[in-house]
């Protein structure tokens, strides 16, 4: 077992991921004499209402027959006030985060222990340890069944491309460790992989495909992911400098953007403020009213769309009247988008997803988490509040949705309602109506 492989959690760390030692996951991953990885709860968002992501790129494991244990390190309302990293002010709402935690492993079947530092009684309350028996409860009823965890939306991150930007850059944080806040809201489950593992085919077919940094990638490559999209008819989203860098060739060409995307880019020749505007008569850019980016100033490299004919143009940098910075297109029959930033808000990622045919459960930006699909597979459904308020969740059919922990109906049809509070978190189970 080894604390390893940390790609989402260094790089947004001071001394920046090239100097982690965390780079070289995959080399274990292949490594017969590894049985198990783990590490604590993402320390990014995990406070209540926040995503509690894992490290890495976490369901790569399966796809190599490793398995994952989480950490479960939550300061909870028993800890010190000046406990930090996403304390649980009161009990309700660590419950609520351990409920959530649960939701991220449980659709995996995933291990996990609690812990707390210092031996400080973090989880000393009954009232936590009950919450925690009725979620094992749960897990050890359903861990003999196959796991069934094969969500519509697949982010793959690269851990070589890392190598390939100075330690100091924002470029690595923005795109591998801050965006999986925004990933995490689309409003439907999500799996996370290595690149390494979408070339070669380990990857459970999706509709969405991410690629946050994929920068650095041979002819060969380029050819084996377009082939892999238009194998599966599937959308894929491109951000900043996809395939920018062909380590074979010894270049770094705007070229190789098109060749992977089918969007022509050129380099700017002035740095501008990473923000776009997005366009308004756009259809995807519906709901996105306010400019997006990392607001970083004077990247040393950044791109503008090259506009033509059957471009779909999103955004354009700066006031909304300078160069495209985001478009989508048809390539090999299927849509593919480019996003020259370092950031897209949930709200326009789920218009892409629903475009790719994505089954949307929640428009609210809250976060969704389960097995379940709209074809019937997987029946666990777990909504986390990220902010406080009326959450919808809409059923591909007409369905009967009960409490996990208790059984107690809580709707019935084509859509549920919950008033819920900010980090207030509900585990469902899915039945169709019979």
């Amino acid at each position: 077992m080894f604390f390893y492989g940390y790609l989402h959690e260094l790089a947004g760390s001071r001394a920046g991921l090239n100097h982690s030692g965390h780079l070289r996951w995959s080399r274990f991953l292949r490594n017969p004499d590894v049985d198990i990885f783990c590490s604590p709860i993402a320390y990014f968002d995990r406070q209540p209402g926040g995503t509690g992501h894992f490290m890495v790129p976490v369901d790569s494991l399966a796809a190599h027959g490793k398995l994952w244990f989480n950490e479960d390190d939550t300061r909870t309302f028993v800890t010190p006030e000046d406990a930090g990293y996403g304390r649980c002010p009161t009990l309700w709402e660590s419950q609520g985060v351990h409920q959530r935690n649960f939701a991220q492993i449980f659709p995996r079947r995933m291990g996990c222990w609690y812990m707390d530092l210092g031996n400080e009684g973090w989880v000393n309350h009954p009232s936590l340890w009950s919450n925690i028996s009725k979620m094992r409860e749960v897990w050890q009823k359903h861990a003999n069944e196959p796991v069934r965890f094969a969500p519509e939306i697949a982010v793959v991150m690269d851990e070589t491309s890392p190598l390939y930007t100075t330690s100091r850059s924002p470029v690595t944080p923005a795109l591998v460790s801050h965006l999986r806040a925004s990933l995490t809201r689309i409003g439907a489950p999500v799996g996370w992989w290595l690149l390494e593992d979408f070339l070669a085919g380990k990857v459970e077919p999706a509709k969405l495909y991410i690629f946050p940094n994929a920068f650095v990638l041979t002819a060969e490559q380029r050819a084996r992911a377009k082939q892999v999209l238009a194998d599966q008819g599937a959308t894929a989203v491109w951000f900043y400098a996809p395939g920018f860098l062909d380590p074979e060739a010894g270049l770094a060409d705007p070229a190789f953007i098109r060749d992977l995307t089918g969007i022509g880019v050129r380099l700017l020749d002035e740095p501008l403020q990473d923000l776009l505007s997005p366009i308004a008569e756009a259809p995807l850019c519906m709901g996105v009213s306010e400019p997006f980016g990392s607001k970083q100033e004077a990247l040393k490299t950044q791109f503008a769309v090259a506009e033509n004919e059957g471009l779909e143009p999103l955004a354009r940098y700066a006031t909304g009247d300078g160069p495209v910075g985001a478009a989508v297109t048809k390539q090999d029959g299927r849509p593919s988008v480019y996003i020259a930033s370092l950031y897209a808000p949930s709200a326009l990622l789920r218009n892409l997803a629903r475009r790719a045919g994505v089954w949307i459960w929640c428009d609210s930006d809250d976060v969704v988490l389960g097995d379940a699909r709209p074809d019937g597979g997987g029946w666990f459904l777990a909504l986390s509040a990220s902010a406080e308020g009326d959450k919808v969740i809409r059923m591909p059919r007409p369905t009967v949705v009960r409490d996990v922990f208790t059984g107690q109906v809580l709707g019935r049809g084509a859509e549920i309602r919950m008033d819920l509070r900010q980090g207030e978190t509900r585990l469902l189970r899915l039945e169709d109506v019979r």
